[in-house]
């Protein structure tokens, strides 16, 4: 049989990531359609498939409350 794989939620992710470098958690979790992206991004930086960036300015130049972008952990900082 020729039947096709389904994504899994990891999966997803890591397309997603290299399509969108530097992505926070809301994006990943409304783009991605998974209700809570938080437990996949903590296990695949465990493994070391992602890397995560503590930033506290926006894309528009504004101070804000600390918050996290991930990046697939093959594409250098």
């Amino acid at each position: 049989m020729n039947e096709k794989r389904k994504l899994i939620q990891r999966d997803k992710i890591a397309m997603y990531l290299a399509a969108h470098p530097g992505a926070t958690n809301v994006e990943i979790t409304a783009d991605c359609y998974i209700s809570s992206s938080s437990k996949r991004l903590s296990e695949m930086w465990q493994r070391g498939l992602i890397r995560k960036e503590r930033c506290t300015v926006n894309k528009y130049g504004e101070k804000v409350h600390p918050f996290v972008r991930y990046y697939n952990a093959e594409v250098e900082a």
